[in-house]
């Protein structure tokens, strides 16, 4: 087999901030296709280990419920009755919320803060 000689083309599809579909083109220019001589070279391999290594990785991330299981190797079953039946639920009101809220910025601590750039009262 030759080299070949060839142009390659590479598009870039993307919306703009009004959502208007546009194509530019990120590279067109001559290439050369030259055939290797061995099928087997480390940059292939290494290659399609990479790729077989990430499609690993992603089928235990589809496959897996929890993240504790992808690091150790082991799934876990979990119930949601054992883990919520010692928690009791509570029922909060927005206006207790948002006053505590307003509650605790008026006790922040900005001694921290050098004097130059606090405000002035």
């Amino acid at each position: 087999m030759e080299a070949q000689d060839l142009v390659l083309v590479v598009y870039i599809d993307y919306f703009d901030v009004e959502e208007t579909p546009r194509r530019v083109i990120a590279f067109q220019g001559p290439i050369k296709i030259v055939p290797a001589d061995f099928i087997f070279d480390l940059a292939g391999l290494s290659v399609v280990a990479a790729l077989l290594g990430t499609a690993y990785v992603g089928y235990k991330i589809a496959t897996t419920s929890d993240a504790k299981s992808l690091v150790s190797g082991k799934r876990t079953e979990s119930t949601s009755s054992s883990s919520s039946s010692g928690v009791k639920k509570q029922k909060v009101n927005a206006s207790e919320i948002r006053a505590e809220i307003a509650a605790k910025r008026e006790v922040l601590d900005d001694e921290w803060i050098p004097a130059g750039l606090k405000k002035k009262k």
